[in-house]
């Protein structure tokens, strides 16, 4: 066997020997995958889901548990920043304070009072009705009739049913 023949064998036995490692490879990989694919087959999502959603409420706890911390916290600087201001205020200041905030709790609570009780549709039909001017007349006159042509805005008032 000369040397050519040996480098020839030698090639092609490389060759052979890249190509069955190669499909050793691809077998690997393709049992790799189908253990992955049998095991996620496999695998119950129930106890799955449980623990997620086991997860989100202790999550949503620790939320809720920090805007609870925050809040107050909030509340406490607004309640000192509230504290000092007054502290700076006079007396006079701090009396006609008072009293415009007397005021507007007043207004608030007739306006609420009026709102419970229709008073203010009242009023404003009163006033709809004072801004018409409508005379009333058992059948049109001659007037009437040539003010109707030139203005069909103008409300006729009639006498029995309506028709």
């Amino acid at each position: 066997m000369n040397q050519a023949d040996y480098d020839k064998i030698k090639n092609e036995y490389k060759d052979h020997f890249k190509k069955m490692k190669e499909l050793k490879d691809r077998l690997a990989q393709a049992k790799h995958t189908q253990r992955i694919t049998k095991a996620i087959q496999d695998m119950d999502a129930k106890p799955v889901m449980e623990s997620m959603d086991e997860m989100m409420d202790v999550l949503r706890e620790k939320v809720s548990m920090a805007e609870a911390k925050l809040s107050i916290a909030l509340d406490s600087v607004f309640e000192s920043e509230a504290e000092k201001a007054e502290q700076e205020l006079s007396e006079e200041q701090r009396a006609a304070y008072e009293a415009e905030l007397k005021k507007q709790q007043a207004k608030d609570a007739v306006a609420k009072m009026k709102a419970e009780m229709g008073t203010i549709n009242a009023e404003s039909k009163k006033s709809e009705v004072e801004d018409l001017q409508v005379a009333k007349t058992l059948g049109p006159n001659a007037q009437q009739e040539t003010s109707q042509a030139e203005k069909k805005s103008d409300v006729k008032k009639t006498i029995g049913p309506k028709g």
